[in-house]
């Protein structure tokens, strides 16, 4: 699948201008795999996954109890399934109904579906599932996130922590299965710092118009103007959230974080100051791509 559009949008934690969606990954990555689209599943909770799991053909869909009511809305649509159970056990849920449906391959959202905000209380079972996946009728299980390479290490450092998953003849033959940066990344499940960059291999121009002076300006922009209107800082510190927009480290996109709470510690992201945000990064990654050339999509929230 060709790269030519900048897709611009907003969830609650980030605004993101990627040129590669979770659909596309997914039908890429299918194919490449020749997966049909009838015996592959999708799993995801918000409003950002419904790419992927909106596809045409796709065999089956789910979510947890936890999941977003557009997700639910649209796994009862498909005739797709809604766990009782919530984030792994979802997950776990799914997985279930999944085999006993033929299905070869599931692609599944991290945060929210695996772990909750950093926790991963089911990383044991997951390492689990992913030892037996592609054996005795098992899934192959491909995880499917916006998060970028770097915030992935610890969760790949989890699932690792308790198995030998190069035991699993499948894992051992294709590694790379944590589908980072909406797909964008792959990186290998055996070792977090082993990957190959999707996006720059498919189309290297626009990737380094993108990585290069479209996210440039945006930065200057947020740092000059936007930051200041809200009364925030710009950090490049993850775990500097607090009254801060974080600039994130990705490989194949840029992403700004709306912060997690205003300089005196109350909630941010549930406010009218952070929809306001949103809207200005929206607006002024829109003018910028504009300006220099770049085709762009503005993608509007569920």
């Amino acid at each position: 699948m060709t790269l030519e559009t900048l897709f611009i949008s907003a969830t609650d934690s980030a605004i993101d201008c990627a040129l590669y969606a979770k659909g596309m990954a997914l039908t890429d990555h299918a194919s490449e795999h020749d997966f049909n689209l009838h015996h592959v599943a999708a799993i995801g909770d918000g409003a950002n996954d419904l790419p992927f799991m909106m596809l045409d053909n796709l065999g089956f869909i789910g979510c947890p109890a936890n999941a977003d009511a557009s997700v639910k809305a649209a796994a009862k649509e498909k005739g797709g399934f809604e766990s009782k159970y919530e984030v792994y056990l979802g997950f776990l849920d799914f997985l279930g109904q999944c085999a006993r449906r033929n299905i070869k391959a599931v692609y599944t959202d991290r945060d929210g579906v695996l772990q909750n905000k950093g926790d991963f209380p089911g990383a044991f079972g997951f390492a689990q599932s992913l030892g037996s996946a592609g054996r005795d009728g098992n899934p192959l299980i491909y995880v499917l996130t916006g998060a970028g390479q770097a915030e992935n290490r610890d969760f790949i450092k989890a699932v690792n922590s308790f198995f030998d998953l190069a035991d699993n003849a499948e894992i051992r033959a294709d590694p790379y299965i944590v589908l980072t940066e909406n797909g964008g990344v792959r990186v290998s499940i055996l070792d977090s710092e082993k990957s190959f960059n999707i996006v720059q291999q498919k189309n290297p121009t626009l990737f380094a118009k993108v990585l290069g002076p479209f996210r440039d300006s945006l930065v200057k922009r947020l740092e000059s103007e936007i930051a200041p209107k809200f009364n925030l800082g710009v950090t490049y510190e993850y775990n500097n959230q607090k009254g801060n927009a974080y600039v994130a480290t990705k490989q194949t996109m840029v992403t700004v974080n709306v912060p997690r709470a205003f300089a005196d510690g109350r909630l941010y992201r549930n406010t009218p100051e952070a929809e306001a945000y949103r809207t200005a990064m929206k607006a002024a990654a829109a003018d910028i791509a504009k300006s220099i050339g770049i085709q762009f999509k503005v993608l509007e929230r569920e």
